[in-house]
């Protein structure tokens, strides 16, 4: 864990620098943003693993209601995704989250976890966006990449099982375990 220093900001001021970083993330990665180098270093690395790890890119940024409702528009491996951070009480309280419309949290919930048999991990209880996990210096940026995290390791897996359970019943009309050999 990296801790920073930073001067005292406003939540305003703080809000408008993670605006700021996530609108600028190609000049980021490219080195030709200039900034305090301890937070430069830690976004930068944080933004190449975006990349080079998750395949994520990030594409438009939209800020309203006073910088309180934030749309951030990017791809995972060709898939495009809106994440929207409603940041009442940020970043002392968790933000709400919804991606492509749905919350972030009932995507974390039980039954995908059974769906993958993970056993003794709830990946609710283990996200950042849980009241208990969340802490004061979690960014937006954080909760991107716990996202794109997760695409990799889960989400892509379930619409793996759920186009295959679709060809299974609409295009076989009988039942075949595909699916439990994903």
């Amino acid at each position: 864990m990296v801790f920073l220093y930073i001067n005292p900001m406003t939540i305003e001021q703080r809000i408008l620098l993670e605006l700021h970083y996530l609108t600028n993330s190609k000049e980021i990665i490219n080195n030709s943003f200039t900034c305090d180098k301890r937070v430069f270093n830690h976004h930068k690395k944080t933004f190449i693993d975006l990349k080079e790890k998750y395949n994520t890119t990030i594409e438009s940024v939209v800020s309203l209601q006073n910088n309180r409702v934030i749309t951030v528009k990017f791809s995972i491996n060709r898939f495009k995704h809106t994440i929207i951070y409603r940041l009442y009480n940020y970043p002392f309280r968790v933000p709400g989250v919804d991606i492509d419309g749905k919350g972030y949290s009932p995507c974390l919930s039980e039954k995908y976890v059974k769906m993958f048999n993970i056993r003794g991990i709830c990946l609710c209880c283990a996200s950042i966006v849980c009241r208990r996990n969340w802490k004061g210096t979690n960014t937006m940026l954080d909760i991107l990449l716990e996202y794109a995290r997760n695409e990799k390791l889960y989400f892509s897996r379930i619409r793996e099982k759920s186009y295959c359970n679709y060809v299974r019943n609409k295009k076989l009309g009988f039942y075949l375990p595909i699916s439990e050999f994903l």
